[in-house]
């Protein structure tokens, strides 16, 4: 029992318990908005539900546990089209088939890297070219913290991560348990990329 990815399990669980609230509370919305129109209140409160839902998604493909389904693009796709809206940051999945939940993962967890040099916004990208994946990310003012990201080229040894920043802790043995090798690049003040 000790082998498992205990935290996977944790992070499974913990997601498994929220969507269905969620869930409820979103059909909940449509049922008020059905019988009494739409407000700006009810709007916020629905942008806000379907932001949330598409997080607690998103965590549970990171963070979660399982690694033997094929996961679906199109899937993807819609998580982060929901994650994006109304947000600074835009997501793009240039993927054009369905690939093992290992790999999506680990795709998951470098874009929420990128995700953090980010502050004012941007675009937050991933694609698959024979089998290697890219993930890209580009905005104004892009801020990387040489601490983190040194974690996922061994320059550092994350001692200083907080949980805001767990992913940069998770990549590399993602990266390492699906046999790919991880490296960083940075093309400017304005570009950032993350491929294995």
């Amino acid at each position: 029992m000790m082998d498992r990815d205990l935290t996977a399990l944790v992070a499974s669980r913990i997601c498994h318990d929220l969507i269905s609230p969620l869930g409820a509370i979103g059909n909940g919305l449509e049922l008020i908005q059905l019988s009494c129109g739409t407000s700006p209140e009810l709007d916020l409160i629905n942008a806000s539900v379907t932001h949330a839902r598409a997080r607690i998604r998103l965590f549970r493909l990171a963070f979660g546990a399982g690694n033997g389904q094929l996961i679906d693009n199109r899937d993807v796709q819609g998580m982060l089209q929901d994650l994006g809206h109304g947000t600074r940051l835009t997501y793009r999945w240039s993927v054009s088939e369905a690939a093992p939940r290992a790999e999506i993962k680990a795709a998951l967890l470098a874009m929420l890297c990128v995700e953090t040099a980010l502050p004012r916004g941007g675009t937050v990208g991933a694609q698959l070219f024979g089998g290697h994946w890219r993930i890209s990310g580009e905005g104004p003012a892009l801020r990387v913290d040489p601490a983190a990201f040194g974690v996922l080229s061994d320059e550092t040894d994350g001692s200083t991560i907080t949980p805001a920043g767990i992913q940069f802790l998770l990549l590399p043995a993602a990266t390492k348990a699906i046999g790919r090798t991880l490296s960083v690049v940075r093309g400017g003040d304005t570009d950032l990329g993350i491929s294995f």
